[in-house]
């Protein structure tokens, strides 16, 4: 897995280096070249002409900034022989590791950088993605789809492999003040080089090879700019004769009008020990800037911000990591939708211009976030940790998360799926407060309150929402009892019912609010109903429900439309059903929290915390095939069932600390199947 994604990197550097509307602009003026799949393998990488480094007084500037954050790297001379040698390749030091030469590009970026982020192909983690059967099957399909990549993309991959680092990093560089930014003018990449010289050759080689291409200096830093939008991609023999069939059919295709004929190009320039792609000179500009600018030493390596990124524990053996300015990131998604060619409608730009005064509010207390892909023993871990420019007290950390998780033991050990939470109440009025800034919304939500009023007689804020104040869960759980039992869908013989309950749990500190709104509601169905729905209430295992129960139209038995009843003094348990409820009081026969399946997704995240969301793949899956046709046993879809089956459960979390607020994914994957052998495979 590891080689396959180191090789998809550096055949990602080549498609940007050797982008196909270039490759085909040489191979349209070089009638006498050679085939595109032999180009690279048959040229010797020797250097012509100036080296990638001039020491002219106008890029001393840079080469001192460089040098003073020890991350220049010596290149050959003018005047050095034209055969490269290795003898002046920089190398890393055994004890530096690629989150250090990754952290070392953050040196020469902005100190305002809005977004930094690194792929490290050197990270164990790639090597343990071979334990799992989802990678295991992921991989044969990547091998399998190398196949059909054109040969010469290969050769570029083999061929950048050895000059190229273990990492890649992309950025999206500050908006300037005085102009709008675009992705184009914004975004680029970076990637470490191993041998600055075998580069210098190959770009030298593509320089001759290529009409369309301009060639600038910019502050003792030489760019190359490709014009792309002109360039036409070269077509396989295979791919010739497909064209040449569909052009001579009676088929008539009509041509569609150009959308966007803005001047498309490539940009690409060496700096002391990394090589920059972007899609247009502006961001390489702006980066030699921020290098070269007087007496200006900041950078985004020294922004105390940005150190929390680099010191966090899964930083050295993540395989993806990123760090993100706030502030500046929203500026330029700002700028961004302001963009002429994108030409958004009116009534998206304002609705773009409010949610992103929305996400200013949201951001507000926070300085920096960061981001984390790794492997750990029980699958593929996400996590996003947002670190706070105030700290939290120890009592607003306590009221933050739920300390004893109480709620759980209300939901039963097979859930299809839960989500649980606290304080439904805090949450309302934070949005109720955001949705007031703005007028439109605000308008909305007086719609929804009104509306509701209307047509149950309730207010929605005071007789439902201000009493949901303590933890909550929400949950699907197979069950034979309750309302959906009564529903069909006829898809599947093996199916007599759905075998779906749904139910949900209140905690509460005023249980004599709550009584009133249940009281209202079931008067208020009795009344919508005309009484074909009436309220009985009966004891389930000592337990006292309630239930709404209606005559069937083919039955003449009642049969509950919905059920609850009080798990404690402070705890209210709502189903759709009374055959449902039975499941659950007085409380399930297993509960979720001894759970093998929960506790394993659940058991790495931080505890205390604000709540889970968790689905059980096995029981979502067995659940849904229920409903598949016989018939429809495909092998795409029976490739599909064994990657997806390979998935145990998806969980999430998010906690908070007085510092900073985490949120948590876990994907719990099943290991590697063992292969067996023909005796076995007869035994079974």
């Amino acid at each position: 897995m590891k080689s396959l994604i180191k090789q998809g990197t550096t055949a990602i550097i080549g498609l940007l280096l050797f982008s196909t509307p270039a490759y085909s602009e040489h191979s349209t003026n070089n009638q006498n070249s050679k085939s595109n799949s032999n180009y690279l393998t048959n040229v010797t990488p020797n250097v012509i002409g100036k080296s990638v480094i001039e020491t002219t007084d106008q890029y001393l500037p840079l080469k001192q900034n460089l040098k003073q954050k020890n991350i220049l790297v010596q290149v050959k001379p003018n005047n050095s022989p034209d055969t490269l040698t290795n003898t002046t390749t920089p190398k890393l030091k055994s004890n530096q590791s690629s989150l250090f030469t990754a952290a070392n590009a953050a040196k020469i970026l902005p100190a305002d950088t809005a977004l930094f982020g690194y792929v490290n192909t050197s990270s164990p983690d790639w090597e343990d993605m071979g334990r799992f059967q989802l990678f295991r099957l992921l991989g044969q399909v990547i091998s399998t789809s190398l196949v059909f990549l054109p040969s010469q993309y290969t050769n570029y991959a083999s061929y950048l492999q050895p000059w190229i680092g273990d990492h890649v990093v992309f950025a999206f560089l500050p908006k300037s003040e005085d102009k709008l930014s675009s992705i184009n003018s914004s975004f680029l990449t970076l990637a470490a080089v191993k041998d600055e010289q075998a580069l210098q050759g190959i770009i030298d080689k593509f320089k001759r090879s290529v009409t369309n291409i301009k060639e600038q200096e910019y502050k003792g830093i030489q760019i190359l700019e490709i014009d792309t939008s002109q360039g036409r991609p070269s077509l396989t023999q295979r791919s010739r004769l497909n064209f040449l069939q569909l052009r001579s059919s009676k088929t008539s295709l009509k041509k569609k009008p150009k959308i966007n004929s803005q001047k498309q190009t490539l940009a690409i320039a060496v700096v002391p020990g990394y090589v920059t792609v972007a899609t247009s000179v502006q961001p390489i500009k702006q980066l030699i800037d921020s290098s070269v600018s007087q007496g200006n030493t900041d950078n985004l390596f020294d922004n105390p911000n940005f150190q929390p990124a680099m010191s966090h524990p899964l930083a050295n053996k993540a395989m993806f990591g990123m760090y993100q300015n706030p502030i500046e990131y929203v500026n330029l998604l700002e700028s961004f939708i302001k963009d002429p060619r994108l030409s958004f409608p009116p009534e998206s730009m304002e609705l773009l211009n409010t949610n992103i005064r929305q996400i200013r509010e949201q951001i507000k207390p926070y300085n920096s976030t960061n981001s984390f892909i790794t492997i750990q023993p029980e699958g593929l871990r996400f996590q996003v940790v947002a670190h706070r420019k105030k700290a939290l007290t120890a009592s607003q950390v306590k009221l933050a998360n739920i300390p004893e998780e109480k709620i759980l033991s209300s939901i039963p050990a097979a859930t299809y799926s839960a989500f649980t939470g606290k304080n439904i109440n805090q949450t309302w009025q934070i949005i109720s407060r955001l949705f007031a800034t703005q007028p439109k919304a605000a308008d909305s939500l007086e719609e929804f309150r009104n509306f509701f009023r209307s047509n149950t007689g309730l207010d929605f804020e005071k007789d439902i929402i201000n009493w949901m104040d303590g933890e909550y869960a929400f949950f699907f759980y197979p069950t034979k009892g309750g309302f959906l039992s009564s529903v069909n869908p006829n898809l599947s013989s093996t199916s007599s019912n759905l075998n779906l309950g749904i139910g949900l749990s209140f905690q509460t500190s005023n249980r004599k609010a709550v009584s009133n709104t249940l009281d209202k509601l079931n008067e208020f169905i009795q009344t919508v109903s005309k009484n074909e729905v009436t309220v009985s209430n009966s004891t389930i295992k000592g337990n006292s429900v309630t239930s709404w129960e209606s005559q069937s139209p083919t039955d003449p038995s009642a049969y509950s439309l919905l059920a609850y009843s009080w798990l404690d003094d402070d705890t209210v348990m709502i189903t759709t059903g009374k055959g449902a409820i039975a499941d659950l009081v007085p409380q399930p026969y297993v509960s979720l929290p001894s759970a093998y399946n929960f506790k394993t997704a659940t058991n790495s995240f931080p505890h205390p915390n604000q709540g889970y969301f968790y689905m059980n793949m096995g029981s979502v899956l067995s659940w849904a095939y229920g409903f598949v046709p016989a018939e429809f046993n495909s092998p795409y879809f029976q490739t599909f069932k064994q990657g997806i089956g390979s998935i145990y459960s998806i969980s999430s979390s998010s906690s908070t600390t007085a510092e900073r607020e985490q949120f948590d994914t876990l994907i719990v994957l099943a290991p590697v199947r063992k292969e067996l052998n023909q005796f076995e495979k007869v035994k079974n």
